[in-house]
């Protein structure tokens, strides 16, 4: 409902470095940032924040899924189209 204000909240939290900070909520928030960024059309955050999120543990499709989508988007198809047959390969 209020797209403005939940991205004033995901960078205040990104932007405070002096919390400490699960993985697991560090994996839903580069999540939820990738997928503002996306959806803006700033697919390079959006895939900053894909790759921050995978690092804390976030190996889910949908994610691989808009990174592809990102580099696509950026030019990369080659490797677009390897995490493409990468997911369609998979078993989850």
């Amino acid at each position: 409902g209020r797209p403005e204000k939940a991205k004033q909240v995901i960078e205040s939290i990104l932007n405070n470095k002096n919390q400490k900070l699960n993985s697991e909520v560090l994996q839903a928030v580069h999540a939820t940032a990738a997928e503002m960024n996306f959806q803006e059309g700033h697919f390079g955050l959006a895939e900053k924040h894909i790759r921050m999120s995978q690092a804390h543990g976030n190996q889910s499709q949908f994610l691989k899924y808009r990174l592809a989508w990102c580099l696509m988007n950026r030019g990369e198809n080659k490797m677009a189209k390897a995490i493409m047959l990468d997911i369609l390969k998979s078993e989850e």
